[in-house]
């Protein structure tokens, strides 16, 4: 990350068992031109570039691996405010479920598709910045699944830990605060920020 809070990215992932098949049918029946159509309405990020894209299937093992490498050039991904930053250390992986208030729900929850996402990010910093305030270490269980998160800043680097599961199962409608703290708690977390000053 530059001064100016533009951010160059390089992201590696792994995708297996039901996350596989999506990617695969990506990589076997779109073009190119498709596939990067694919990536930017799925990339959660401000204005970005795609400079390169590269897949790779590893089929060694009894349950097989796609692997994903992507260059990209965020612009403005981090806020300049002054002499502080604002930076979101959760670039990629974000929980879109977000629950209202209801005052009564009817209908019992029913989640059909369990999986685990486990994401290591490592943000280079410019120099002379140190940490005016983060996000402490969380970890959420429940019957619906385990979050935890863990951010730490050290010198010119943040590191930031993510690990989610999320279980199935069919769950009453009384459930539903329980349900709705679960997965807020876990949206909002995804979206906090560290904030770094810019010593004199």
């Amino acid at each position: 990350m530059d001064p100016e809070g533009n951010l160059q990215l390089k992201s590696e992932t792994n995708y297996a068992g039901l996350s596989y098949d999506p990617v695969e049918s990506l990589i076997h029946h779109y073009s190119k031109e498709e596939q990067l159509d694919y990536l930017k309405k799925n990339l959660i990020l401000p204005t970005y570039t795609i400079n390169s894209s590269h897949y790779t299937e590893d089929n060694s093992s009894r349950i097989p691996v796609i692997h994903e490498a992507l260059d990209i050039s965020v612009s403005g991904y981090a806020r300049v405010t002054g002499r502080r930053l604002f930076i979101g250390p959760n670039i990629l992986q974000r929980s879109n479920i977000h629950f209202p208030e209801e005052k009564e729900r009817k209908l019992d929850f029913q989640f059909k598709d369990e999986y685990r996402e486990v994401d290591s990010i490592q943000i280079i910093i410019p120099g002379g910045y140190s940490v005016e305030s983060q996000p402490g270490d969380l970890h959420i269980e429940s019957k619906y699944g385990k979050y935890q998160s863990r951010i730490v800043v050290k010198e010119t680097q943040i590191l930031y830990y993510r690990y989610y599961d999320r279980y199935q199962g069919r769950f009453p409608a009384t459930d539903y605060e329980a349900v709705r703290s679960f997965y807020n708690r876990i949206y909002d977390a995804d979206r906090e920020q560290i904030v770094l000053v810019k010593s004199n």
